[in-house]
């Protein structure tokens, strides 16, 4: 793993207490991209013919991805965050009763569905992200990266540690939770659930777009940026850890 450029994942256990729903008037909403441009969104199906799929050895090697990138205009139709069928499937897996199963699907990204991209081709780095074991593949995109997400497994943070000889650090944060750094652990503000964190959900996600947005910024952009470096005034809830 050496040259492996590695972020904490600042990984907790999750922990959702259930609740009665009581969503807003307003429906459900995710933040609002914090960058320049409008973002955009695509679907990708991925095949190898080459090799089986380690999931379903029967079949060959097939992958869903979702592309988001910066958009030349932010008109026309927006993603749906979850269908009601993952929607479902994401609520049951975490022990979620007490909302309507298919209430995720009434909530829509901020991204606009095939919009022309902006810039010049080939002229932004992509960002492959993995969500969750069993996680429907879905992010906040809200910087000049294009990632591209696929469905994949999390790792084991504490013995992946001494192993990666590259750049990394392992940061703290009081008060959050392992929802606390996903888009989930807003909506669930929202729902009135409880996931065990201290730290409000918009400040969770002011803290984890301020610290992923710096590593990208140094790592593809050549940028350094002190927060990676020493504790920031600005976000006390962020601590060092020291592994040894």
């Amino acid at each position: 793993m050496r040259g492996l450029a590695a972020v904490t994942a600042l990984v907790l256990l999750l922990s959702v207490t259930p609740a009665v729903a009581e969503p807003s008037d307003a429906g459900l909403r995710l933040p609002e991209p914090t960058g320049t441009f409008a973002v955009g969104t695509t679907s990708l199906h991925l095949r190898d013919d080459s090799r089986r799929d380690p999931w379903v050895p029967s079949l060959n090697r097939e992958l869903m991805v979702s592309l988001f990138y910066p958009a030349a205009s932010a008109h026309g139709p927006t993603k749906q965050y979850l269908t009601p069928a993952e929607s479902r499937a994401l609520l049951q897996d975490d022990g979620i009763t007490g909302v309507p199963p298919e209430i995720l699907s009434t909530v829509d990204t901020n991204a606009v569905v095939d919009a022309r991209p902006a810039g010049r081709a080939h002229s932004l780095p992509l960002v492959v992200l993995s969500p969750g074991f069993k996680k429907p593949r879905a992010t906040l995109s809200t910087v000049a990266y294009t990632p591209g997400l696929g469905n994949g497994a999390a790792d084991t943070w504490e013995a992946a540690w001494p192993l990666l000889t590259g750049w990394k650090r392992w940061l703290l944060v009081e008060g959050m939770e392992h929802a606390s750094f996903t888009d989930i652990g807003v909506l669930a503000a929202q729902l009135g659930l409880d996931i065990g964190a201290d730290v409000d959900a918009e400040r969770a996600a002011t803290i984890t777009r301020s610290y992923v947005t710096a590593f990208f910024d140094l790592h593809l952009r050549g940028e350094w940026r002190p927060q990676l470096e020493r504790p920031s005034p600005e976000f006390p809830e962020v601590s060092f850890a020291d592994p040894s």
